[in-house]
């Protein structure tokens, strides 16, 4: 296996996280770690995507390609059972029909949806179905603004499910054995349940309340055999940990994005970092995937 060098940005709220990674068959390395916080002056809509400018330099001289987890508010999320007999243009039809539901004034050719299966049902020939769209104006934005920048686009997921990436390979014992991550924003709270490292089950919640989130966390899992649950984003922090375990009695804990990644000498900001490494999953997880 060669090496691959891939930069990763993730977007959450008003910050964007920055990394770069170097990937090989025995180890993988950061070479890059930065925050850049939004200011009134970033009106664009690809503002997070400003420090590939500022620090070009850098990360050019190191890799060639980047990958982007989207927050949120940026993507569209929606889970809905499906006749698996299905033919794909029959299903793309199912998905277009589900989402004009949802979204008003939805337009198929305004977005790019991607669908996965979570569950499949045999006896009721059906399928559970994850689909996450995102508007083709900003795909698009993000693939030129990338461009100009000398460096090339590889892969655009939503932040929940690219801090899976960070997940699986820092946590490799869940690969055997079921687990729940949990995204705590300061606005919403995404729930995703892997079984075997594949994800089976998400949620979506407009809440942050922790009484809430406990509460739905004993939903979420129940009939389910959880062994850990693990927390990332911007309100993942000791405080919410603390209250998380007492209020759900489960093995809770802080996801490490770095847990099984060295730095390199050059990085000299890590330790600035040290007690908001979990905001890095998505950017970490999205720098992982292989596309």
């Amino acid at each position: 296996m060669t090496n691959q060098i891939v930069a990763g940005v993730s977007v959450e709220g008003d910050s964007a996280q920055f990394v770069v990674l170097k990937s090989g068959e025995l180890k993988t390395e950061l070479f890059f770690i930065e925050e850049y916080k939004r200011t009134d002056y970033d009106k664009s809509e690809t503002w997070f995507l400003k420090p590939l400018t500022t620090h070009s330099s850098k990360l050019t001289e190191k890799c060639k390609v980047v990958s982007i987890a989207l927050d949120r508010k940026m993507v569209f999320t929606h889970t809905f059972p499906m006749d698996s007999m299905l033919t794909r243009d029959q299903q793309n039809e199912h998905l277009n029909w589900e989402l004009s539901q949802l979204l008003p004034n939805f337009h198929p050719q305004d977005y790019i949806s991607d669908m996965h299966v979570l569950q499949v049902h045999p006896d009721k020939k059906t399928n559970y179905i994850l689909s996450v769209s995102v508007k083709r104006s900003l795909v698009y934005a993000i693939h030129d603004y990338i461009h100009t920048s000398s460096l090339n686009l590889n892969i655009i997921d939503a932040t929940q499910f690219a801090a899976e990436g960070a997940l699986l390979y820092n946590y490799p014992e869940i690969l055997t054995q079921e687990c729940v991550l949990v995204g705590l924003s300061q606005t919403h709270t995404e729930f995703s349940h892997y079984s075997n490292g594949h994800l089976t089950d998400y949620n979506f919640r407009q809440e942050a309340n922790l009484e809430f989130i406990a509460r739905f966390l004993h939903v979420f899992i129940k009939d389910k055999n959880i062994k850990d649950i693990f927390i990332h984003g911007p309100n993942a922090d000791i405080g919410t940990l603390k209250t998380l375990r007492t209020g759900t009695s489960l093995n809770v804990q802080i996801l490490n994005p770095f847990k099984r990644i060295t730095h390199s000498l050059s990085v000299r900001n890590f330790d600035k970092f040290a007690t908001s490494l979990q905001r890095f999953a998505p950017a970490v997880g999205i720098a992982l995937r292989k596309p």
